[in-house]
């Protein structure tokens, strides 16, 4: 099953009763406007509260805007790759869905596949066929 959305919207519902269930599900995650070590706290608080631990994949949409200041070398694909470099699950970068340009549809709540970089997904978004009338 697909869930996920804005990572610093994720993490703020840590705590709360709307806190995201992960645990074999494919975590989608995307934002705007945060810089990478900004991306990197938000990680490590997901990694801390269990989050990370369990998925069945992690998937990065754009991240528009989430630059590093000039002075910084560290970049989000860096931080997100240096995260996630020892778990054992399959870890994507760049869906075109998110904050930014791409306009790419990701249902989520519906249950899915990830296959190295392949999504499959197991079952229609719709409750019944658009089609139908």
């Amino acid at each position: 099953m697909i869930v996920g959305g804005c990572l610093s919207v994720v993490v703020s519902t840590l705590g709360t009763p709307y806190e995201t269930e992960t645990k074999g599900r494919l975590l989608f995650l995307e934002d705007v406007n945060e810089k990478p070590y900004r991306i990197d706290r938000m990680l490590t608080q997901l990694r801390q509260a269990g989050k990370l631990s369990g998925v069945a994949g992690i998937m990065f949409g754009e991240m528009h805007g989430c630059v590093a200041e000039p002075n910084e070398v560290v970049t989000v694909r860096e931080v997100i790759r240096q995260t996630f470099a020892s778990d054992p699950y399959p870890v994507v970068f760049g869906l075109p869905t998110g904050h930014g340009t791409g306009s790419a549809t990701l249902p989520l709540g519906i249950r899915a596949r990830l296959a190295g970089e392949r999504l499959t997904l197991l079952e229609s978004p719709f409750d019944e066929s658009p089609l139908q009338s």
